[in-house]
């Protein structure tokens, strides 16, 4: 360590300037070393604080939601750790099967040239555990770098051996019970993955004017935006053709499917076709036309064909009107044998012949341009396809019911407590949740077909042995189901599989329901919601007793971060700092992958030159975690400006620099940290009484998670308290002649700096702990081993009055500098009068403003019955003079 000069006789062993890579490198590695993040012993220990960090996905690295994630979670650990609580924060990642097999399959693809498929699933596995190694080591380093402190003993994959047993089990009981069924029904069809996916992974895109689209699996792109209007003739008595009912669609290849035409029961315009029945143009049969309050009379020709086998509001119209229910793609999205003439054709393409044919039949009216509202697969890029498949379902109306009661008891709290409306609504709706996913990645279901009936089990030969005790007969037909589990249903376990269910052993008697559930306030529904559900049911208990919601992280202009943007900050450019041409690799690589389009990597590059012409500063992970937090204001979107950080940067020097000062005269005098501090003069006593304040405000902005006003109060206690002004009034007495007075000054400045470090080393532990490790008493403990300061080891120091009067003095120094400015004086050669007719309150802080404003002199008098020259009023305390005849200026104007 450098050792730098403080002055001619005081030397300090930390170096000139702050360095966020020399403070931060090697010090997790220390941490782990002294057992700083294993739980305490919970035996007698009545305080225990439970948390799983939410699993990132294997999809990639760390971004900046996840950073903030860790932040918020890591500053409430170190929190709990310093009060004396076991605490007990499982870290993990999740298996994420969709997402991870579409980024493998674009990898295999980009290497090999072949699919999945072709390559086979053996092998195609070995990718996705070779790819699953890299991204598990690579976020296990990012959580590091950002000082998590976790428990790492209790690391948890979602696939691990232990998670897949506990979720066969869960399935196993869930289907025992009647919950879990298999069922045709509607699903959100992708067809590039062949596989149903959750409402969660669907995009939707609303174009307002036709435009050319790019699907996968298409060498040309797709016109949207065009709404289509044909005509389909009305069956006489005799079977003749009659009169036309122009219908509307915006998906002409669908027209296989129809098997009705429905029009507002209130429509006039359509009233005399009661009881009769269209020709079909293509399936050559009749369609009744129905009347039905889902169509729009305002909506093209107020006519609409009814498309039961892909769309939820026509099958509910079907089941409405008994009307029967045609599939006419198969798992590929092409046009199945329902569809004459047509079969194979790949949908899309199909819809330019059947509107050729529509033409050709003289049934084609108008093709004109007509917004819509486009599902896209936020994994494929594929056209969500709603369709018919066999599946397997979770009943969710009891479990939903339960879990809507637990927010209303008060049994789990949720902020801001605006969202629980939102979870409540949603939980509403929650009918069936469909569980399974056609993917190869994933938690298999544990469902054997024996025979002709489903078996839950653990095994074939359980799966034989349940057939046999439930029929009365052994059935050496067994198959096991290949579909895997949807991932949000073990996700949603994790609450209690992490502590070794279904065993209940002591670790989930002792830390289940956990202490607090934070997330991200996307995943309030999806993951949070579903948590509760199947907490309840498994344990009887909710799996938390608070949730805590973030928002979300945009970039500075209020857009969401996403790869085809290049808004995308991840955590390591800002810790390690990277340029504009390694951002722009970055972005290369990822189209290298393809995992970007190009049009996608042109515009991201051009972003990323706008937004970083000198690329990105390093700052550090405490610059990053202090600039995540101090902007999270209830659950408005964080705006994120990688040049607060640099600011951040500047902060942690300024403590740097008040520290290396604190330390330095406090060796002089042999001050130590520890010590109960005498103040002697008003201005210690003053600072004592606002440490008092910081500690006890922090602490009550901590136990309401309101982070950025814990971090707004400790910034102010360093910058204004501290170091502007107590650190500026101090000065001159630590060089002065007068010995105690200046040994005192030390100790209530060391003492202040030992309980600020502690204080603030939840949010910044790595500068923390570095600068802690320097004071005189305190080289061989770590700052995250010490007990966090509590409001009644200071209420001693507190002193409202004193308080009162300081910041009235602080307010006579603004003005004097107001004034000096002003008149364009320097304050050296400048002689001020204050007149005010409290003279005696601020004749005992005369020395504090004589070193705040560094003036000649300052005199304090009467008021008299008018001042000459240039004056200044200050409140209702004082009214500030310059004698401007000692600094040779003649100005006579009355003030």
């Amino acid at each position: 360590m450098i050792t730098s000069p403080l002055s001619d006789n005081v030397t300090v062993s930390l170096a000139a300037r702050y360095s966020p890579h020399k403070t931060e490198a090697d010090k997790y590695k220390k941490w782990e070393k002294h057992g700083c993040f294993t739980p305490k012993p919970v035996e007698g220990c009545d305080k225990i604080f439970s948390i799983i960090l939410p699993p990132p996905n294997i999809t990639g690295t760390l971004h900046l939601g996840h950073a903030l994630t860790v932040t918020i979670e890591d500053i409430l650990c170190r929190w709990k750790r310093m009060q004396g609580y076991s605490v007990i924060w499982v870290p993990g990642t999740d298996h994420a099967g969709i997402a991870t097999q579409v980024m493998v399959e674009k990898l295999v693809f980009n290497k090999t040239g072949l699919t999945r498929r072709e390559i086979g699933r053996k092998v195609f596995l070995e990718y996705l555990l070779e790819w699953k190694a890299l991204k598990m080591n690579k976020i296990t380093d990012q959580l590091k770098q950002l000082g998590a402190s976790l428990d790492w003993s209790k690391y948890t994959f979602t696939m691990d051996p232990s998670q897949s047993a506990a979720v066969s089990e869960a399935v196993i009981r869930l289907f025992e019970d009647g919950l879990i069924y298999h069922e045709n029904s509607l699903v959100n069809w992708c067809p590039h993955l062949q596989s149903t996916i959750s409402d969660i992974e669907i995009d939707y895109h609303v174009l307002q004017n036709p435009t050319l689209v790019n699907v996968p699996g298409y060498t040309e792109p797709i016109e949207f935006g065009l709404i289509y209007d044909f005509a389909m003739k009305i069956i006489g008595p005799k079977g003749d053709f009659g009169e036309e009912v122009i219908v509307s669609t915006t998906r002409p290849e669908t027209v296989f499917g129809d098997v009705a035409v429905a029009v507002h029961p209130e429509d006039t315009r359509y009233s005399h076709l009661r009881d009769t029945f269209l020709h079909h143009p293509f399936r050559e049969c009749p369609i009744p036309v129905i009347f039905d309050e889902c169509a729009d009379p305002d909506m093209g020709t107020g006519a609409v064909k009814i498309t039961p086998a892909h769309s939820k509001t026509d099958l509910e119209v079907a089941k409405r009107h008994n009307l029967p229910v045609i599939t006419i793609f198969d798992e590929l999205g092409r046009l199945n044998e329902n569809c004459k003439g047509l079969t194979g054709e790949s949908r899309f393409l199909a819809r330019n012949q059947v509107i050729s044919q529509l033409s050709a039949l003289s049934l084609l009216r108008d093709v004109k341009k007509h917004p819509m509202r486009i599902p896209f697969c936020s994994r494929s890029g594929d056209v969500i396809e709603q369709m018919i498949r066999p599946q397997w379902f979770l009943k969710c109306d009891e479990l939903a019911e339960r879990a809507i009661k637990a927010v209303e008891n008060g049994d789990i709290i949720i902020e801001p407590r605006k969202r629980m409306e939102s979870y409540k609504e949603w939980l509403k709706n929650m009918k069936v949740w469909c569980l399974s996913r056609q993917l190869w990645w994933g938690h298999r279901l544990p469902l054997y077909k024996v025979g002709d009936d489903w078996v839950a089990a653990r095994s074939p030969h359980e799966a034989k042995v349940k057939y046999a005790a439930k029929h009365g007969k052994m059935c050496e037909e067994v198959q096991q189901e290949n579909d895997v589990l949807d991932t949000w249903f073990s996700s949603a376990l994790l609450p209690f599989t992490v502590f070794g269910w279904p065993t209940v052993d002591d670790d989930l008697r002792k830390f289940y329901p956990l202490s607090l559930m934070e997330t991200g306030v996307d995943l309030l529904n999806f993951w949070v919601a579903r948590m509760v559900m199947l907490g309840l049911y498994f344990n009887n208990k909710p799996p938390f007793k608070k949730v805590f919601l973030h928002p979300m992280i945009c970039d500075n202009h209020g857009r969401k971060m996403s790869k085809s943007l290049g808004n995308i900050i991840e955590p390591d450019y800002v810790i390690n700092g990277i340029s504009l041409k390694e951002l722009n690799k970055t972005v290369a690589a990822s189209h290298l992958a393809g995992l970007m389009s190009s049009e996608e990597r042109q515009k991201a590059s051009k972003f990323q030159k706008e937004m970083f012409p000198n690329g990105i500063e390093a700052c550090g992970a405490d610059a990053l975690r202090l600039t995540l937090v101090q902007r999270l204001v209830s659950d408005y979107p964080i705006l994120f400006d990688p040049h607060e950080c640099a600011e951040n940067v500047h902060f942690c020097n300024k403590l740097w620099q008040a520290s290396k000062f604190s330390i330095g005269w406090a060796t002089k005098f042999n001050t130590e940290a520890k010590l109960q501090v005498e103040p002697t003069d008003l201005w210690q006593k003053w600072l004592l009484h606002r440490l008092f304040v910081t500690v006890e405000r922090v602490n009550a902005a901590f136990e309401s998670m309101h982070f950025s006003n814990a971090v707004d109060l400790l910034k102010q206690f360093l910058i204004n308290d501290f170091c502007d002004t107590f650190v500026e009034v101090s000065k001159p007495v630590l060089k002065s002649d007068s010995l105690p007075e200046a040994k005192v000054t030390a100790s209530v400045m060391l003492y202040s700096l030992e309980t600020y470090l502690r204080l603030l080393s939840p949010v910044v532990p790595f500068i923390c702990d570095e600068i802690y490790t320097h004071l005189p008493d305190c080289s061989t403990k770590l700052v995250s081993e010490c007990t966090y300061p509590h409001p009644d080891e200071y209420k001693q120091w507190k002193n409202e009055h004193l308080d009162e009067e300081m910041e009235q003095v602080r307010k006579v120094v603004r003005s004097i500098r107001t004034l000096l400015q002003a008149v364009k004086c320097k304050n050296r050669n400048s002689d001020v009068v204050i007149f005010s007719e409290d003279k005696k309150t601020l004749h005992s802080y005369l020395n504090v403003i004589l070193s705040l404003t560094r003036c000649r002199s300052v005199e304090i008098c009467d008021p008299p019955y008018y001042i000459i020259g240039p004056s200044f009023v200050a409140g209702n305390l004082a009214t500030i003079h310059i004698n401007m005849e000692e600094v040779g200026m003649n100005v006579t104007e009355e003030g």
